[in-house]
Parts: C-alpha cells; structure tokens; sequence
C-alpha cells in the first residue's frame, strides 16, 4: 500500500523525494552513463614552438609557431582559423597536426611551415581547433509521473538524491500549510500510492498535529457524505433520518488508504455511511423502541433516499475546532412516531464514539480511523 514520506527542504523550498523502493521495478530510474566519440571545437593560443624562421617574400619573419594543451593527447587534431584583424579567417586546408608528449602532462604541436606561411601565423595569436575526443554522457531516466489534488506533475530525476525529486511548487493549494508547519516545526509529508492502472503516483499532503496547524491557519478542508431519508407517506409527525460521515484535514486530500484499500476519500466515507444505515438500525421508522438500537439486514423501501457529498470545501477553524482531524466523524440523528410522542419531538442524536461503540462489536464490522469496513 501506500507510504507516507517525510517533505525535505533544501534551500527553504519543499520536496518530495520518492524513495525508489515505493516504485515497481520497471519504474524504478535507471541511470546510465555512456561513452561516445564527439567533436569538440576549441580555441588556443599559439606560442614560439622554437627555433627557425620563415621570412615571406614582404620580408616578414615568421617563427616557429605551435600550439599546446593538457593531457590526453587529442586525436585527429586540425586547425580550423586564424583570428585576424577582428575576425576569424578560416584555414581551408584545415591541417592535420601531429600532438607529442612535452612537459609532465602537458602535450604540444607544432603548425606546418607552409600554413604558417599562407596565413602568417604569429606566436600570441588565437586559433580555433578541433579533435575528437571521448565524451561520457548521463542519460537521464524518463520523468515520473506525479499526481496531485487534480494536477499531473513530470518529475525529473535528481542526480544528487539517486531518485525523483517533486519541488512542491508555490501555486500548490497546501504551500500555504507546508511553510507554517515548517515554521512552528510541524513534521510534512507526502502519503503516497502507485497507481499501476496508469503508472502515476498519487499524492495527498499530510501533517503531524493537524488541529493545531489548522488553528494557525485558522482554516481546514470538509470531506462529507450524507444519506438522508424521509417517508413518502402522509404523516402527523415530522420525520428525518439523517446519517453522515465527515472528514477533515489541513490541506485538501482526495485518497483514502489503509493496509488493504486505496480508494478516493468521498468514496470511503459514502461506504462508511452505507454501513452506518446498514447495521445501526433495524428500520428508519422504529429506530428507536424502548432506547435500544438494533441492526438491520435489508433495505427500507417505504421511504424516499436522498444522498449528498461534499468534497474539500474550505471551512474557518471557529466551525470545526471540536472535531478530530484525519478521522471518520460519524453522526446520526433519527425523528420517528415513537420519539415524536414520547420526547415531544426531540430527536435522537448518536455521535462518533456511540456510534462505533455499538457498531464496533459487529463480528462482520472494523473499524479503521473511523472508517467503517465490511471485513473482507
């Protein structure tokens, strides 16, 4: 399943680096390094390469010229241009030189005298050269395919790591969160999950100590499903069962997972509240008789079922500070005949820890972070 990985920060910005172990094998990045024979161009200086003088037929002495550099020796050494006048003039011939061994590692190659001729080459003059040479070049792995809160990422390789390495970028939704948990020292991390289907890791951004980062931001972020249910007959008495099944978080999270499911959050919390209704009560109209809760196995069809869900809508810290972060909060209300007559209409609340306090001995029931599960 999923892992969650710590964010790191390098120069004050956060990252994501993906642990090459989350991934499958042919995902994994595979770096190699390869060896091909390239032309490089440069440019020398040229120097008096020693004795002997050519004198032009103007009378100019031209000396011994050649050129140098560091070892290795280079191979199919030529000479392309003389630098003359403010310009590059080029050697048409373009000579073979022939490098030799000089100084402790350092070679040298002398221009031959006819160039030098032709093209009045003087010791302290620049010239373009060109061998070739074997270059080692990094081959860099395809980028990884990074899902988050509705946007695709392609995440480059990062030498220095020997893995991916997401830069959570400044316009993402949860930076805001990542930056003032950094601040108050609040650990970030990425929960992460590779989707085979589409070769993508998906991402959600969590934090330790929720609550308390919320309150600094002063706001969190409401996943909720609702099933609703009223009678579709004629009654004297008002009726409402209302189940629903809530979750909150710092930054927006789409992902539900545990040790044996991945699945989107608004879809683990619609289950849950399935569950609820399907073994809290025995029917929406007796819900309650004589205070006791009982399960239910089929379906209430005399009623009219109405469902609803809200996903990462923006709530201020003052509307939720009473709730647990990062948990199924799970709540219940249920008016009917018998509590109309005998509570003169006040409805039945059951909260969080009732409701997992009866549902938690089920033998077909668990319960994970509040999440209600059909054991498998």
């Amino acid at each position: 399943m999923g892992e969650q990985i710590k964010i790191k920060f390098e120069n004050n910005e956060p990252y994501l680096i993906v642990p090459n172990e989350i991934l499958p094998r042919e995902i994994r990045p595979k770096p190699v390094r390869k060896k091909t024979v390239e032309t490089v161009v440069e440019e020398k200086t040229t120097y008096i390469y020693g004795g002997g003088v050519i004198v032009t037929p103007d009378g100019v002495e031209i000396r011994r010229t050649g050129i140098w550099g560091h070892l290795p020796i280079p191979v199919d050494l030529k000479l392309l241009a003389i630098y003359h006048d403010n310009k590059w003039i080029p050697v048409t011939e373009q000579p073979i030189l022939h490098p030799v061994p000089w100084t402790a590692g350092r070679w040298r190659a002398q221009i031959p005298a006819q160039i030098r001729y032709k093209y009045k080459i003087m010791p302290n003059e620049k010239v373009r050269i060109s061998y070739s040479k074997v270059v080692e070049r990094f081959i860099v792995p395809k980028r990884l395919r990074l899902y988050h809160l509705g946007r695709i990422y392609y995440v480059p390789y990062n030498e220095k790591y020997k893995s991916y390495a997401w830069h959570i970028p400044h316009d993402n939704i949860c930076r805001e969160a990542i930056d003032m948990a950094r601040k108050y020292n609040i650990t970030g991390y990425c929960e992460c999950f590779f989707n085979s289907d589409n070769d993508t890791l998906e991402v959600d951004i969590v934090f330790d100590n929720e609550k308390y980062l919320s309150s600094l931001l002063g706001y969190a972020y409401r996943n909720m499903a609702v099933r609703n249910y009223t009678t579709t007959e004629t009654t004297d008495y008002p009726f409402l069962a209302e189940f629903r099944a809530t979750m909150l978080s710092v930054c927006p999270r789409e992902f539900y997972q545990d040790r044996e499911r991945h699945m989107k959050l608004i879809d683990a919390l619609r289950i849950t509240v399935e569950n609820i209704v399907m073994f809290f009560t025995r029917s929406i109209r007796h819900a309650e008789t004589e205070g006791a809760i009982e399960y239910v196995t089929t379906p209430v069809l005399e009623f009219e079922e109405t469902e609803g869900e809200e996903e990462n809508t923006k709530v201020s810290y003052g509307e939720i500070q009473e709730y647990p972060f990062n948990h199924a909060i799970k709540y219940v209300r249920i008016i009917n005949e018998q509590v109309y007559k005998r509570r003169e209409g006040e409805e039945y609340i059951y909260l969080d820890k009732e409701i997992e306090e009866h549902l938690s001995a089920h033998p077909m029931l668990e319960i994970i972070r509040g999440f209600i599960w059909i054991k498998r």
